[in-house]
């Protein structure tokens, strides 16, 4: 079974600063993450946590695709009643579907360091 992957972008008091992917494990022993009400969190309010897909860009050999990711043509990878999805403006397909539309889609950014791809200024 592959491993649970999640990535906290920690808040730097101006922005949020670079990203970092830890295993569920690893972010738990580290105390990133906290379990509060049957949900896992952050542990600072001020840091995000998304999770790993499952999937990666390229026919599987690119890159790991996280929730919030940004393909072209404001493409916004997103959780939805328990699929990913990626949603585009007038509609929505399943992540694993557009993949396999097109083996050699990349992920081109996210909406934490490339707001700007979504068609949104900053």
């Amino acid at each position: 079974m592959d491993e649970i992957k999640c990535k906290i972008w920690f808040y730097d008091g101006e922005d949020l600063a670079t990203g970092e992917w830890y295993t569920l494990e690893q972010a738990v022993l580290e105390q990133f993450v906290i379990f509060e009400n049957n949900e896992m969190k952050p542990f600072d309010e001020c840091s995000l946590l998304v999770w790993y897909t499952g999937l990666k860009d390229k026919n599987g050999k690119g890159k790991d695709i996280f929730d919030q990711d940004i393909f072209p043509n404001f493409g916004l990878v997103k959780a939805y009643r328990g699929c990913w999805i990626v949603e585009f403006p007038g509609y929505n397909i399943l992540l694993h579907e557009y993949l396999k539309n097109d083996r050699t889609r990349e992920v081109i950014g996210n909406t934490f360091e490339d707001v700007e791809l979504l068609g949104v200024t900053p």
